[in-house]
């Protein structure tokens, strides 16, 4: 099974998590007519009767799974999240909630769409940091997205590795990532060693 970290965006997470105006608990209810009321502020499209018909999915695929117990507790854990529209709604839930969706994703990563795996995540950070530092050609992916059963399978081996380049480009100044030739040597040094180093 894939190992699976919580970074989800903000219109994934509510999708991903359950709403359903017919059959899903009340707290699901309540996430989707949050996030509703958020999209309409922010002017962003949103079909609350699809997040209905996703939730109602995923909720069904954790029952049959016999996971229903940790879905309940997933949604719970976010439903309680003291968040504003305006918060980064993906580090809410990795700080409050990502001991919730590791064991639902154990039991069923069916049931977490939006959920990505560590390797995933790692290459977001890649590319947000390339991007934060003005570095062209910095996209994780080439064209279109790949499906997941297009990916490699993220083993735990995979994860860490991916995690610890992720952290030598949190590391590296701008300038190493930009133009290594012209950086400080010993920065672009350590930078190598960094990320050719198990």
């Amino acid at each position: 099974m894939k190992r699976v970290i919580v970074s989800i965006g903000f219109v994934g997470a509510f999708v991903a998590l359950g709403c359903s105006s017919s059959g899903a608990s009340s707290s699901a209810s309540a996430l989707c007519s949050k996030q509703a009321t958020c999209a309409k502020k922010s002017s962003t499209a949103f079909s609350e009767s699809s997040c209905n018909d996703d939730l109602v999915e995923a909720e069904e695929k954790a029952q049959t799974a016999g996971c229903g117990d940790e879905y309940e507790s997933y949604i719970d854990c976010v439903n309680g999240l003291d968040t504003s529209c305006s918060d980064d709604l993906g580090e809410a839930i990795t700080a409050e909630c990502g001991s919730k969706v590791k064991k639902l994703a154990k039991c069923t990563d069916e049931a977490v769409p939006y959920a990505q795996d560590e390797c995933a995540a790692a290459a977001d950070r890649v590319t947000a940091r390339f991007e934060a530092c003005g570095v062209a050609g910095s996209s994780s992916t080439d064209g279109d997205e790949e499906d997941d059963d297009s990916r490699a399978e993220c083993t735990e081996e995979a994860a860490k590795a991916s995690q610890r380049i992720a952290d030598c480009v949190d590391a590296a100044a701008c300038e190493v990532l930009q133009d290594p030739g012209s950086a400080d040597p010993d920065a672009v040094k350590s930078y190598s060693d960094c990320v050719s180093n198990p």
